[in-house]
């Protein structure tokens, strides 16, 4: 489980990057339209989506840990 989130964390991050990037380069260029073709609308839907799994894997993640430490100490009692 360790080594999906962490390939999915590099994924998001460049998606990240090329968010801004695309973003810059719309602040100096806006009739190219950076911000508004197709290939841009599909990055940021790809790092909305993947954001949230990467969220939702990450919470499930740290709630075994605090079940795994709860029930830990239970044993030790």
């Amino acid at each position: 489980m360790k080594k999906p989130v962490r390939i999915l964390a590099h994924v998001v991050f460049v998606l990240s990057v090329t968010s801004i990037v695309l973003f810059i380069l719309n602040l100096y260029n806006p009739m190219m339209g950076f911000m508004s073709s197709d290939y841009s609308l599909a990055v940021f839907l790809a790092l909305y989506i993947l954001s949230a799994v990467l969220a939702v894997l990450v919470f499930c993640r740290a709630g075994r840990k605090k079940s795994r430490r709860s029930d830990e100490g239970k044993t030790e009692m």
